[in-house]
């Protein structure tokens, strides 16, 4: 007949880790004399006068369904596009173009809002309006010339995002979400309320793309060798059905030697 081991208060018995690590403190601590003629260091517990700036992020997150994450924006008075936007970790790099009557450096600016990785991002048509989405399915939408933020949107979907787009006329956005389903949102970009959702390219079938329809009401999710159409986006019915599209007749293409 075996021997039962004297559980102590804390759940473990006298041989457990538990106990072991308890008794090698008590002994360490019993054995540990302060040091001789020992003074607290003033300010120890303090910070710091300086503190660190970035300056520079060097990478760009192109990793795994990450696409279309790199887009062009212009400053006020700036002719087409003075500034890229792209994401890295859980940054969104603003970096200066250089040009003739420009800035001479790629100097970055930096939105910092995010907590998490930042996986997709769309530039609104004003073109200095940002929505970047993250891996802890939150939606930033910021200004790329102020870096202000001015709304955070909790998405519906808990995986993350994945991919995300503006509305023609930049009252909406559509994004894609990184659960099973790829579940398509669409929010409102004022308010941050969704608006409808339904159920995008299932596992294991990856998305390639999402687009609006020119009036903005629809929404195509391309996938491979499949492409679903959404309608009603600007109905007021909560959940969409979408329809997948047939495979048409391929078109003859053109092309000339260079």
């Amino acid at each position: 007949m075996g021997l039962k081991k004297a559980k102590k208060s804390n759940g473990g018995t006298k041989d457990s880790p538990i106990s072991v690590a308890e008794n090698l403190s008590t002994q360490w601590r019993q054995q540990a004399e302060e040091p001789t003629n020992w003074q607290p260091l003033v300010g120890a517990n303090e910070g710091p006068e300086t503190n660190l700036e970035l300056h520079w992020a060097h990478g760009y997150n192109a990793l795994g369904q990450c696409r279309n994450n790199m887009m062009g924006v212009w400053t006020e008075g700036a002719e087409g596009f003075s500034r890229v936007v792209y994401p890295a970790a859980a940054l969104c790099v603003v970096m200066e173009l250089p040009s003739e009557n420009g800035p001479k450096n790629r100097d970055q600016l930096f939105y910092t809002g995010h907590r998490a990785q930042v996986t997709c991002l769309d530039a609104h048509r004003n073109g200095h309006v940002v929505a970047s989405g993250d891996a802890a399915s939150e939606i930033h939408i910021w200004d790329a010339m102020t870096l202000a933020c001015q709304i955070i949107i909790k998405c519906l979907v808990k995986e993350g995002v994945q991919n995300i787009i503006f509305s023609p006329c930049g009252t909406r956005i559509a994004t894609v979400g990184r659960d099973s389903e790829r579940t398509v949102s669409i929010y409102d970009v004022a308010t941050g309320d969704i608006l409808s959702s339904c159920k995008g390219l299932g596992f294991p079938n990856k998305v390639m793309d999402l687009a609006f329809s020119p009036n903005g009401e629809e929404v195509v999710v391309v996938g491979k060798a499949v492409v679903k159409f959404i309608k009603g986006i600007k109905s007021k019915q909560r959940a969409l059905t979408p329809v997948v599209g047939k495979i048409g007749t391929s078109l003859p293409t053109a092309s000339a030697p260079l």
